[in-house]
């Protein structure tokens, strides 16, 4: 890479080349993609830069938004669960500094007063690294939040909880089927399933509405899942939608479950039995997702995702003062 860069606004014609980025990057995932962040359509005010080289090749893309709540704040990206910045594979740590300043500089640029920047969890990485933290690191960024995931390790020894053995073997007895069922109906059931949930348990509402939901599997058909737990007559009882984030790391992006459901132990049957198939598949890495927002922690949900013996990761969340 020669020193020469300039960042620029992301324009519609760069969707390849970027695509081409978060397809290649060790930090990529499909929710970098356009084709991901474009299903927003104009909920966010787009700010996503690509920086290239003298001679126009893209060497990174920051996808990105500004804040809802104040204008003066851009987000990586506020429409998805990690953001930061996109760039080719073994780059040297002063390049990727080089375009960490760049983004900065850009920003400062136009008269934004910060960066949020949501960095991707390790063990989402094709290849962990850090370099990009790192150079935060020197530019003086703070850390700003801290979210707890549970993730499990598939290809090693865990410790089940005996309450969450005696869960399983519960539904077991209780003729519980688990099933994938990807179509339309399966999803609507799903999603009021989630809407009863969210809104008596925690008094909300999910992100996502139906459409959007029908909509991310329509266009990721290869990366998502939603997979049920039913009574033996085919009354639902639990269920959840799974994020194929890569070929060694799925996800459990929603899970919901009928009172029903958790008298019989449908969600603890149902998630090991969605965790056998990926560990079939060969994947090494199986992600509860985060029990926390920031300082804010439910240990109960916590807890229910350390019954199947899971480790923790941590997502970081970092602040730039322009």
């Amino acid at each position: 890479m020669t020193e020469t860069l300039r960042a620029r606004a992301f324009v519609k014609s760069d969707e390849l080349s970027w695509d081409a980025i978060a397809a290649e990057s060790e930090t990529g995932t499909f929710q970098h993609t356009r084709r991901f962040l474009s299903y927003h359509g104009d909920r966010f005010a787009d700010a996503s830069i690509v920086i290239e080289d003298a001679s126009g090749k893209v060497q990174g893309v920051f996808p990105a938004a500004i804040s809802a709540s104040d204008r003066r704040v851009v987000v990586s990206h506020p429409g998805a669960t990690f953001g930061g910045l996109l760039t080719f594979p073994r780059q040297r740590p002063a390049e990727v500094e080089m375009i960490v300043n760049h983004i900065v500089d850009y920003y400062r640029g136009k008269g934004f007063g910060k960066i949020i920047y949501k960095s991707v969890p390790s063990f989402l990485q094709v290849t962990e690294t850090a370099l990009d933290r790192y150079a935060l690191y020197r530019l003086g960024a703070r850390l700003s939040r801290c979210d707890l995931w549970s993730v499990l390790r598939l290809n090693a020894p865990r410790h089940r909880t005996k309450g969450h053995k005696w869960s399983v073997n519960k539904a077991k007895k209780h003729e519980v089927q688990v099933i994938q069922a990807d179509d339309d109906l399966a999803y609507g059931a799903f999603h009021d399933l989630l809407s009863v949930c969210l809104r008596e348990r925690h008094e909300g509402t999910p992100v996502h509405s139906c459409d959007e939901l029908r909509m991310l599997r329509d266009r990721f058909p290869n990366a998502m899942q939603l997979w049920r737990a039913e009574s033996p007559l085919g009354e639902l009882l639990a269920g959840t939608w799974v994020f194929r984030y890569s070929p060694n790391v799925w996800h459990t992006h929603y899970i919901a479950s009928t009172e029903a459901g958790r008298d019989k132990g449908a969600v603890d049957l149902l998630l090991e039995t969605v965790m056998s198939e990926a560990s079939r598949q060969g994947v090494t890495r199986f992600s509860f997702g985060s029990s926390t927002c920031g300082l804010n922690l439910s240990e109960g949900l916590f807890n229910f995702k350390a019954s199947f013996g899971t480790g923790s990761v941590i997502h970081e969340f970092f602040e730039i003062d322009l």
